[in-house]
């Protein structure tokens, strides 16, 4: 009976380093995919940071909703689209404070 059990439990482990060995060769070449651990790491200040200077302020003459920037030239993806059809005039507010206003 203490064979079986001592048997089941090595069994166990060396199945326990065999998949924790697998798991490291997978992560292994997705880092060296994607560039490696630095390129893959986040840092969740500055993600916060990078994405709330994407989001915009569409200000329209009734009512707001927010949107995101897609590229720098100011290309704006909206989150719905009441706003835009209902109101001939709106007002965009960036991160930086900076206004640009949209007639229909």
């Amino acid at each position: 009976m203490l064979t079986i059990v001592g048997l089941l439990i090595f069994v166990a482990f060396f199945y326990g380093v065999r998949q924790i060995n697998n798991l490291n060769n997978r992560l292994e070449k997705i880092e060296a995919r994607f560039g490696g651990t630095k390129k893959i790491g986040c840092n969740k200040k500055s993600t916060i940071d990078k994405v709330r200077q994407l989001v915009v302020r569409i200000i329209g003459e009734e009512s707001e909703e927010s949107g995101f920037t897609i590229k720098s030239g100011g290309t704006i993806f909206k989150t719905s689209m009441s706003l835009n059809l209902s109101q001939a005039l709106s007002i965009n507010a960036f991160y930086d404070k900076k206004t640009k206003m949209v007639k229909k």
